[in-house]
């Protein structure tokens, strides 16, 4: 049986969710799309607008991925999609704070990095989205 491949794109769409009217999350913070946030609220956008958004906030978390870890271009796609991932989530900033995590991830440990990032209270928040990414750090197969 052939394993279905599955998309950074449908991977955040999954762990976001896509919301086309605006709502305030859990922050407070006015979200729409795949978790795009935008200034006020603006009520409802197209399926093609939600998709737009998602590709351009891809394109951000990846240039901020590149531009704080030099080392994350030599890792595998799946990889770094798993730190693409999570800065989409919570910003790079919050992503640069998991030190014991990025080590690993650095030197190939992919074991421990596993153990690091679901030893946190981002992996106690974001549960499922944790197990998958932990395990996609093992196995280098996108889950």
């Amino acid at each position: 049986m052939a394993v279905a491949l599955v998309t950074l794109e449908e991977q955040l769409t999954r762990d976001e969710g896509c919301q086309l009217t605006c709502y305030q999350d859990t922050l407070g913070n006015w979200t729409v799309g795949v978790g795009h946030k935008v200034p006020s609220n603006v009520g409802t956008i197209t399926q093609a607008m939600a998709d737009a958004f998602l590709t351009s906030d891809i394109a951000t978390a990846q240039r901020a991925v590149s531009s704080a870890l030099s080392w994350a271009s030599a890792l595998d796609p799946v990889r770094l999609d798993v730190l693409v991932n999570m800065a989409f989530n919570m910003g790079v900033g919050a992503l640069l704070q998991f030190h014991h995590f990025l080590g690993f991830m650095q030197t190939g440990d992919w074991s421990q990095a596993s153990s690091a990032m679901l030893d946190s209270l981002w992996a106690k928040q974001v549960h499922d989205r944790a197990q998958r990414l932990a395990a996609q750090v093992v196995s280098g197969v996108m889950q």
